[in-house]
């Protein structure tokens, strides 16, 4: 199996290769971990080696090619679109599960972003994984394990992911996608160990936006039209994003003011910002725990633009 482009994930690599290796592949796998680390995509590339006719997972067999159009009828994949996945979505797969594989000798299903699964489906869900087919894999792949059950995650094999290496996304992003060491280095720093976050960053676009919020929360030129256009902005592109950028940037606000060392900020480019306001430190934990508490309002049923909104105004008072 060629995990050649999978950037880090040695050891959870070895895991499975141990599984084939000895033949003991389980008929349910749970994938854990950070998300936006390559939990997915290690999932899509186990379920192409399992069902391609030659054992090579990317070639031009006619499982290969069902599988890149996707139309395999050997091949579920299911969430992912961040909505909950209830039990009629459940009842269809465990239906399906119940006939044996239409074109090869067994049928692989990924159910992304598992912790969505309402509780009816996960009840119905784990009558299918005590009943296991041995023709069946079910690999479940999530960052939140703890809102799954315990009745099915003890039904699943676990294993958990781990962020990438910073200095793996660094590399990365310098030969793949053709950016400086200083930016690479910054936008790895924001990444936590993700890909999908590091990617998010090195887009331009995505990169001068957070400099901007980083002036307007920061520096001398205020205004409360700025703080509107900002919650407006970041309330329909990639939420979470901006409040792990502000956690970092506050993060950076409390270590500069409290060692001045450069090595030790992450967004270094923002230095002559950071530089420009000085925060006691326990205010500084105040505005990062408001954040973080945004965070977790984000699963709700919430206008974002005025939660922003509020944050905002919230961050930039007493600065």
């Amino acid at each position: 199996m060629e995990f050649a482009e999978i950037i880090g994930h040695e050891k959870e690599i070895r895991m499975i290769m141990e599984y084939f290796h000895t033949g003991r592949l389980p008929h349910a796998l749970l994938f854990v971990g950070p998300p936006g680390i390559g939990k997915k995509t290690i999932a899509i590339k186990l379920a192409r080696y399992l069902l391609c006719r030659k054992k090579i997972g990317n070639d031009n067999c006619l499982s290969c090619k069902k599988i890149e159009k996707g139309a395999h009828p050997d091949f579920l994949m299911i969430g992912g679109g961040g909505e909950a996945l209830g039990i009629e979505t459940i009842r269809w797969v465990c239906q399906e599960t119940q006939r044996s594989p239409y074109l090869e000798s067994r049928r692989v299903v990924i159910i992304d972003e598992a912790h969505l699964l309402t509780l009816e489906a996960a009840n119905a869900l784990l009558k299918t994984l005590e009943e296991p087919k041995e023709y069946n894999l079910f690999i479940l792949v999530t960052s939140e394990e703890g809102e799954i059950p315990l009745t099915v995650r003890s039904r699943c094999v676990k294993i958990p992911f781990s962020p990438i290496k910073l200095e793996l996304i660094k590399n990365y992003l310098i030969e793949k996608h053709g950016l400086d060491e200083n930016k690479a280095e910054v936008v790895s720093n924001l990444s936590f160990g993700s890909l999908n976050v590091a990617l998010f960053w090195a887009n331009k676009e995505n990169f001068l936006m957070r400099k901007k919020l980083a002036e307007c929360l920061l520096g001398t030129k205020r205004s409360a039209v700025e703080i509107t256009f900002f919650s407006e902005k970041i309330s329909r592109n990639e939420s979470e994003m901006y409040l792990y950028f502000l956690i970092c940037l506050f993060r950076d606000m409390f270590v500069y003011s409290v060692t001045k060392e450069m090595s030790r900020v992450y967004n270094k480019d923002l230095l002559n910002i950071l530089r420009q306001r000085v925060m006691e430190p326990t205010l500084i934990r105040e505005k990062i725990e408001l954040i973080i508490k945004t965070l977790s309002l984000l699963k709700y049923n919430v206008n974002r633009w005025t939660l922003f909104e509020n944050l905002l105004i919230s961050l930039a008072d007493g600065i």
